[in-house]
């Protein structure tokens, strides 16, 4: 993986279209306290682990599973078939929106985040 951190870091810099469905909003305000490894990991290479391009992810009981995550770097994905880091499967999506970016990129794809709520705090709040 060859990254461009300084436009990768401008994008998300510049990056303000969130989903703001309650799924994502409770990602977005708790990934970089739950998994803080993965926070520095994607800043170490220029993105915001609190603005993910895309999200796909359903409701469990207790749990919000995210079955993908994806982030837009700038540069090129390179031979890696995929990374594995902690617990997470990092690869190459070629499953996305478009992205609408002329310069050489790619989107990220991290599988499958599980949050529990056991911070006291009800699913339907942040679900419905």
């Amino acid at each position: 993986m060859k990254v461009d951190i300084k436009k990768t870091k401008h994008y998300y810099d510049n990056y303000d279209d969130v989903c703001d469905c309650n799924a994502c909003k409770y990602y977005t305000e708790n990934v970089a306290e739950k998994f803080p490894n993965l926070k520095d990991f994607l800043e170490s290479i220029g993105a915001d682990i609190t603005k993910p391009f895309d999200t796909s992810w359903i409701n469990d009981d207790n749990h919000i599973i995210y079955l993908s995550v994806q982030y837009v770097i700038f540069g090129n994905w390179g031979e890696e078939d995929k990374i594995n880091f902690d617990e997470f499967v990092i690869t190459k999506s070629d499953n996305h929106p478009n992205t609408n970016i002329k310069d050489d990129h790619f989107v990220l794809h991290i599988e499958r985040f599980v949050f529990e709520f056991n911070d006291g705090k009800e699913p339907n709040k942040w679900i419905n």
